[in-house]
């Protein structure tokens, strides 16, 4: 009798325990069906953009080896998680160290024919990663990954605001000698002394360039000039050009803006000490204004493209370098850890960009990494 009361237990448990079931799953069924709903999905994901959105630093872009590197998927870069959020079949990582709106425009528009710093000095300052040439042979690549793409991001801007100047300071150096001798490619330099001493010999060779040369001064001048009017303007020009091409290869894509952020935006005397820290808080009273107009200028297509084109604010992504603030001179850059200047983001910086792009698409649901 009593083994029968049992039996009828475990079976009323059963019946129970397989109606919880059933109800459990059709509550999952229609919350599915419910983030499917909210959840934009695109098909194809083409990220463009400079070294902010390559994942640079990271352990997964590191594993390769170079400072210049495009097409991988790297992982916890945003454009990773960003095609996950967005169920992406496909991921066009095109990102590039030391892009600036110059060689984008370049790749996307077979019309435009460069600069004079793409031509004579990007080889060198990429360590071997691109110049002319290469971005050439490119091309096709890029064109194809925007006529094909139903979702880009746009991650470009920070480089013009200072490559230029370092590249005339190159363009000058390479008519010193240091010792007698001419300096090797920056990789070579890099490889043999390390960034202290490479930066002493740029110096010698730059000053002994500009003291022994002089029937080059005129040249110096004009390309110092020429630097000046590229600094001031060629963001604008190109950034609005790289826009209308975009649209003229894929008229219904839909583009997600990124904004420059400053690197130095955590560096005071408190943090980095009176020589760094008092310096970029100097440095920022210009440095700073002049990315605010940036960044206004990448907004102001939300009107022009409305519906298609969407502007994130990133400017607080947490960067390597907020925790360790060092002189940002070019040879200093470090991909590998935190022994010299990195400022890109972090891992927790990547997610935060990725957040924001999706809560920036028309529709979206929270989405945890």
């Amino acid at each position: 009798m009593e083994m029968k009361r049992v039996d009828r237990l475990a079976k009323k448990f059963v019946a129970v325990l397989m109606m919880l079931i059933v109800f459990a799953s059709a509550t999952c069924m229609a919350a599915f069906a419910e983030v499917n709903g909210q959840v934009r999905q695109y098909k194809v994901y083409t990220s463009l953009g400079d070294s902010c959105g390559s994942g640079f630093g990271l352990p997964d872009y590191n594993k390769y080896g170079r400072f210049v590197q495009y097409g991988h998927r790297v992982k916890g870069a945003y454009p990773d998680l960003v095609a996950k959020a967005v169920r992406a079949k496909k991921l066009n990582q095109m990102c590039v160290p030391d892009f600036r709106t110059n060689e984008l425009r370049f790749l996307l528009d077979s019309g435009t024919q460069g600069d004079w710093i793409l031509q004579t000095q990007a080889w060198n300052m990429t360590l071997g990663g691109y110049n002319k040439e290469v971005l050439n042979s490119w091309r096709p690549a890029y064109q194809k990954a925007v006529r094909e793409a139903d979702l880009i991001t746009l991650d470009i801007g920070v480089n013009d605001t200072w490559f230029d100047l370092i590249a005339w300071v190159y363009s000058v150096k390479q008519h010193g000698l240091v010792d007698g001798a001419p300096q090797g490619t920056l990789e070579q330099e890099l490889a043999t002394y390390g960034p202290d001493i490479t930066i002493q010999r740029n110096v010698q060779a730059f000053l002994n360039a500009v003291a022994t040369t002089p029937a080059n001064l005129p040249t110096y001048a004009a390309t110092w000039l020429d630097m000046i009017v590229k600094y001031l303007t060629d963001f604008y020009k190109n950034y609005e050009a790289i826009v209308r091409q975009i649209y003229a290869l894929n008229p219904d894509v839909t583009i997600v803006a990124l904004s420059s952020y400053n690197p130095y935006k955590a560096w005071n005397v408190a943090s980095a000490g009176p020589i760094v820290g008092g310096g970029y808080t100097a440095l920022n009273l210009v440095y700073q204004p002049m990315l605010n107009t940036m960044n206004q200028f990448k907004q102001s297509f939300v009107n022009q493209y409305r519906g298609r084109y969407y502007y994130v604010d990133v400017t607080q992504t947490e960067l390597f370098c907020d925790t360790h603030p060092f002189l940002s001179l070019y040879e200093n850059v470090t991909m590998y850890d935190n022994s010299g200047f990195n400022p890109h983001p972090t891992p927790a910086g990547h997610q935060y960009e990725a957040a924001k792009i999706i809560e920036a698409l028309p529709a979206y649901v929270s989405y945890n990494y």
